[in-house]
């Protein structure tokens, strides 16, 4: 009696990894780290290292909203009789004084002011924001090379697995 020629049984076909969470962490990093590269460009535009924010002599005209004790929102004018807001601590405004003439630096889009002290685009904020930055550009490497090693292995798993094929021999017979 003669045995029929039977294929080795190969398995099934290994599953795809989960790369779902080190792909959310990936997108979420690349979306902090463009938010954070764009609000490192304001700063730099505002302190005047690169151009479009130029400075600019305005007043301080009267009080907006007050936040709280120490901080309010103040309008000013320039000298064309535009409008403008900006952030002042109360140490700050008495330094400068209603109606007095002060330098500041304006995003046009946004109608804003700052003085060169504002804590927006102080020295310690413009630290913390290159660490967090290259925080985020971490986040992005490592989960980016997480998805890429899972993925590559899994690959080298599918390509042993499609190796263990039957013959065209065996195919031939059934």
């Amino acid at each position: 009696m003669s045995i029929p020629y039977r294929e080795r049984w190969r398995g099934p076909r290994p599953q795809r990894p989960g790369i779902t969470l080190a792909a959310l962490v990936f997108l979420g990093s690349a979306a902090l780290c463009a938010f954070t590269s764009h609000k490192l460009a304001v700063m730099s535009r505002l302190r005047g290292w690169t151009p479009g924010a130029p400075q600019r002599v305005m007043t301080v005209e009267h009080i907006l909203r007050r936040f709280n004790a120490s901080m309010g929102e103040y309008q000013l004018v320039d000298a064309s009789g535009g409008t403008w807001k900006m952030q002042l601590t109360a140490e700050q405004l008495d330094r400068i004084g209603y109606h007095q003439p002060v330098a500041v630096r304006c995003l046009d889009d946004e109608r804003e002011c700052f003085v060169p002290d504002s804590v927006y685009i102080s020295d310690g904020n413009f630290g913390f924001d290159h660490a967090l930055r290259a925080l985020e550009s971490l986040g992005m490497l490592a989960s980016g090379l997480r998805v890429g090693w899972r993925l590559r292995a899994w690959r080298r798993e599918v390509r042993s697995w499609e190796k263990q094929a039957p013959s065209p021999v065996a195919q031939m017979t059934h």
